[in-house]
């Protein structure tokens, strides 16, 4: 249950400026939100007949070739060992490259692994969606008494102050998480348009996998590369080439011309403690710490600031 809730908070979110542009256009809210989701319903829709069919078909391609490809590096490996093993190398050196090779070997194996099972778990959990938009709706339609009730509960010598707290909070987190979002969309659009018209197999998946990895700054297009390369060499080393070049180009767009665009300086803070956040990040909340350390760390700049503006009297009225 609380999955489902936490994708209607963020459903929410994202949705609430729409929803109260729409509404200041003098149409009611509760209709206003039946417009968008209206929208939305539209676009998965569209999204379901031309891209999902597609995506199943490359997913399934991907998961019958993954194993004859694994086998064919296993014997590469086996044929790599007993050459090198004829070579007169030292023991000593012949059992660290073994070690070398045979950890290698695991983490492939368990990249592989981690691929299907992240894919069974996307369309087992898939239902779990279906509640998320339904209480979205009701979050939406309620959000100012909800709002109006939450007001009520802070004291009133501190309420204006966190009023204003929050309002910052919500213009530097919204500001950063729907720039990344679009940033993102355009990255995974750009690649997978960049893949189909090259011919380029499991285009799709590539475009998703280089979108979805954007949204890690600075090594965000280092991660996405290494599975898209991966992914391309199952094809031909001429797919490999394609993919390099598609993403490069994609990056230099998205870095010179997106970005400044779409995200300007979001966050504020120097890149050398952004690499610094995100391998804390990563150290000590894995994956989705690295996901999730930068909205946290913007909300946190945000609070800083404010209350030294409002220490410093710089904020106050």
């Amino acid at each position: 249950m609380l999955f489902p809730f936490f994708i209607a908070l963020f459903i929410t979110y994202l949705l609430n400026p729409l929803v109260t542009y729409i509404e200041n256009k003098g149409i009611p809210r509760v209709i206003s939100i039946f417009i968008i989701y209206f929208a939305l319903i539209l676009i998965i829709a569209a999204i379901s007949v031309y891209i999902i069919p597609l995506f199943t078909t490359e997913i399934n391609n991907l998961i019958e070739i993954i194993p004859q490809y694994t086998k064919a590096a296993q014997e590469i490996l086996l044929d790599f060992k007993e050459k090198y093993k004829n070579t007169g190398l030292p023991k000593g050196v012949q059992e660290v490259i073994d070690q070398n090779i045979n950890a290698l070997e695991g983490i492939l194996l368990n990249i592989l692994e981690t691929i299907l099972n992240s894919i069974i778990k996307l369309f087992t959990g898939f239902f779990s969606f279906i509640l998320a938009p339904v209480l979205a709706f009701y979050l939406l339609k309620d959000l100012e008494t909800i709002k109006q009730k939450a007001v009520k509960i802070i004291p009133a010598a501190y309420r204006k102050s966190i009023i204003r707290l929050l309002v910052e909070v919500d213009k530097t987190l919204g500001k950063y998480i729907r720039g990344q979002l679009i940033v993102s969309s355009l990255v995974a659009l750009m690649t997978t348009l960049g893949l189909l018209f090259l011919k380029i197999d499991y285009a799709i998946i590539i475009g998703a996998v280089a979108g979805i990895s954007n949204i890690i700054p600075y090594f965000g297009p280092i991660i996405g590369a290494i599975p898209a390369i991966a992914i391309a060499s199952l094809k031909s080393p001429a797919s490999v080439l394609w993919v390099i070049i598609i993403l490069i180009v994609v990056q230099q767009i998205e870095s010179g011309i997106i970005s400044p665009k779409v995200m300007g300086d979001s966050i504020g803070l120097h890149p050398v403690i952004v690499i610094l956040t995100l391998i804390f990040g990563g150290k000590v909340f894995g994956f989705w710490g690295i996901i999730l350390i930068m909205p946290v760390v913007a909300v946190i700049k945000a609070v800083i600031t404010f209350m030294i503006n409002n220490i410093t009297g710089v904020d106050k009225e």
